[in-house]
């Protein structure tokens, strides 16, 4: 980050002078140095002033004054042509004010090594005194950008452990605490939440969801997992909170050639499936995508509402609900196990959004099954 510009150091060019009294003609070239209404001239033949600012035994600069030093131009006339000096004149400025205004909090301008061998200046100097103000409110300004960043960083981890604790108490501690038997509700965010989707390695389907800082938030579970992996269809999961509360149930229903899921979000008091959801994969002859009819079931919170899908299911696949976007999934590549990205906009439901999700994963992989079995 550059330094701000109250802590600038101005750098324009005074002149590039031709020397020929000696045995072989050089340019001179001169620049001034403004800062803080102090200014400082510093100046010389290209080779002293490579010396001096590409010195290579000072570890305060030596890293950073070689970069972007402008080549010798070997094959070039530097003397008498005057588009070349003058281009060489504005690289050696270019250089001069990146050498002096580098995002290194300060540590070079302070440098006495700095002030004495590259510009030329005594411990005395007025300009010195100005550089290591300059180069101590640069470091002041570090120091307090770093402070407000970890106290940012800390608010978020905080933020997000209490909405991962809110996630696992809101079904029976607050959600339904004034909610009329069969009434559905919803567990919402005022910002978008990114959650994470992982297959559990020979989990029949079974998944982990971690949420936003990669806390763990709910389990999928299969309820008719059997040894027998995928010979039993029509199998029903379960969403639970990390105690193993359940959330949200998701029955599959697959026949020949139709792939459905009903969600029921579950009662906590009376433990009853309440449908909130349907998802039917339409089968086209023709068609060069999946395509997934969604509806959302009323009189609840939620409405009863189409949700329409956009995108090639499992990347950059989106769903929208009245024309807004709700959600948004991509699949992680090469992770050894099947690994989701989804990010719940704000203000829409997580839980259902999830759980269409793994659905659609469900129905998605079903069908390529299917489909390998058929060639």
């Amino acid at each position: 980050m550059a330094p701000p510009a109250d802590t600038r150091i101005a750098v324009t060019t005074t002149g590039f002078r031709l020397v020929a009294d000696g045995a072989k003609p050089f340019r001179q070239y001169h620049f001034l140095l403004s800062a803080n209404g102090s200014t400082h001239a510093v100046g010389g033949r290209f080779s002293v002033l490579e010396k001096s600012l590409r010195d290579k035994t000072d570890p305060d600069w030596s890293a950073a004054s070689s970069a972007y030093f402008p080549s010798f131009g070997f094959f070039s006339d530097m003397i008498h042509n005057e588009a070349n000096v003058q281009s060489r004149a504005e690289d050696l400025r270019a250089y001069l004010d990146r050498l002096l205004n580098l995002p290194d909090e300060g540590r070079l301008v302070s440098s006495a090594a700095f002030h004495t061998r590259a510009l030329g200046l005594n411990a005395s100097d007025a300009f010195t005194q100005v550089l290591k103000a300059i180069g101590t409110e640069r470091r002041r300004r570090a120091d307090a950008a770093r402070a407000a960043a970890a106290a940012e960083q800390a608010a978020i981890l905080k933020q997000q452990h209490d909405d991962c604790a809110f996630a696992q108490t809101f079904n029976s501690r607050l959600a339904y605490a004034n909610m009329p038997p069969g009434g559905l509700t919803t567990i919402t965010f005022p910002r978008p939440m990114t959650f994470e989707l992982r297959n559990r390695m020979w989990g029949w389907g079974d998944a982990r969801i971690k949420g936003p800082g990669g806390l763990p938030w709910f389990h999928m579970q299969r309820t008719n997992a059997s040894l027998f992996g995928e010979l039993f269809k029509n199998a029903n999961f379960v969403i639970t909170t990390m105690s193993g509360e359940p959330l949200l149930m998701l029955q599959e229903r697959f026949r020949w050639m139709n792939y459905e899921y009903d969600l029921f979000r579950v009662d906590p008091r009376t433990h009853a499936a309440i449908p909130v959801c349907k998802i039917v994969r339409s089968w086209t002859m023709f068609a060069i995508t999946d395509v997934y009819n969604i509806t959302l079931f009323g009189p609840g919170i939620h409405g009863a509402c189409p949700v329409q899908c956009a995108g090639r299911w499992p990347n950059r696949f989106t769903l929208h609900t009245n024309g807004a976007g709700a959600a948004q999934v991509n699949k992680r590549i090469f992770a050894l196990m099947d690994t989701y990205h989804v990010e719940v906009a704000a203000g829409s439901d997580v839980l259902l959004y999830l759980g269409i999700a793994c659905a659609i994963d469900r129905i998605h992989h079903e069908v390529e099954d299917e489909r390998n079995r058929r060639r």
